[in-house]
């Protein structure tokens, strides 16, 4: 029997039985669990963010030169005018220079000196620097019409000669407003506006007496809380174009002449060009949509182009402007 079991025939034939069980076990496999849609699917490639248009036109007020007469002498004022357009024209940098000519009558020379300059366009900043909110609104039209009949002469291949108002005062009320900009346009004349409003002007006046003092220390206080400023002020006008435009057009930049920029500019440049400013001129930064939404507020501060932007905005009803009455202006004490 043990024979028999263990022949070739009787393995093949348990070999057989073995692999028709398993067929049988196999022929009706359990059913599976219906496969689910993935809750979670792979998100679709996103496309990395396109990095800021970061663009700026320079402009410089109150040529030939600010504070002239906190200057020592004649060689001060020309060296300080000297080195800026020496900076500027050595990076290249278009900018407006925008001249109160009534300061060119003592000194030529310093008009002549910023004419050097191949990238500037020469602006209106007025004859004498009025406020428009305390001149009388008759001389301050003619001081806007005197200026700009004296800035043409400099460049008489220029197109056009933008102007800017002193302190940024567009007037305490708005006929005095729209009086003011129906002179431009029949001057020819466009507004150019500020949105990195700075305050350059205070500190340069602090560095100017330190630096004649012979306090390198103190001028260097002042020559840091400077350029903080600036880096301050730019970054206020980029979150405040954003909140109108959800976007960034070109930014406008205030300086004014002065040593303190003659000393220290590039430093400032150098901070834009690191953020990823590029330099534009005036023309490019106002062919952009955001330079021709109506400024229907009126203040009599001097303010940056987006806060009176985001005032005129905030305004319910707008027509009121034309029904008021023009306010009066606050008094000077001092006056």
């Amino acid at each position: 029997m043990a024979d028999a079991l263990s022949s070739p025939a009787s393995r093949l034939r348990g070999a057989l039985g073995v692999l028709v069980v398993l067929a049988a076990g196999c022929s009706s496999p359990a059913p599976r669990a219906p496969i689910e849609p993935n809750p979670n699917p792979p998100a679709e490639p996103v496309a990395a963010p396109t990095a800021p248009d970061y663009r700026v036109v320079v402009t410089i007020d109150d040529l030939p030169l600010a504070m002239r007469d906190d200057y020592l002498n004649d060689d001060e004022r020309r060296e300080t005018v000297d080195k800026l357009v020496a900076l500027l024209t050595a990076r290249g940098i278009p900018f407006v220079g925008f001249f109160n000519m009534v300061h060119d009558e003592a000194d030529p020379s310093l008009t002549q000196r910023w004419l050097t300059a191949p990238k500037m366009v020469v602006g209106n900043h007025t004859w004498s620097h009025p406020s428009a909110h305390r001149t009388p609104l008759d001389a301050y039209l003619a001081d806007v019409r005197r200026g700009h009949e004296a800035v043409v002469t400099l460049r008489l291949a220029q197109k056009a000669v933008p102007f800017r108002f002193p302190y940024l005062n567009q007037g305490f009320d708005a006929p005095t407003r729209d009086a003011i900009f129906a002179q431009l346009d029949a001057l020819g004349s466009r507004h150019a506006p500020v949105t990195i409003d700075t305050s350059d002007w205070l500190y340069a006046r602090g560095y100017l007496e330190a630096v004649h003092r012979g306090e390198s220390d103190e001028a260097e206080r002042w020559q840091q809380a400077w350029l903080w400023n600036i880096q301050e002020t730019t970054i206020i006008a980029e979150h405040l174009a954003d909140d109108l435009f959800g976007r960034l057009p070109p930014q406008i930049l205030l300086l004014h002449g002065n040593r303190l920029n003659a000393d220290h500019l590039g430093q400032a440049l150098d901070w834009y060009e690191q953020r990823g400013y590029r330099f534009i001129d005036l023309d490019e930064a106002l062919s952009d949509p955001a330079y021709e939404e109506a400024d229907l507020s009126t203040s009599p501060t001097g303010d940056s182009h987006w806060l009176r932007l985001r005032r005129s905005r905030e305004l319910e009803r707008p027509d009121v402007l034309d029904e008021a009455e023009p306010a009066t202006p606050p008094q000077d004490p001092a006056e």
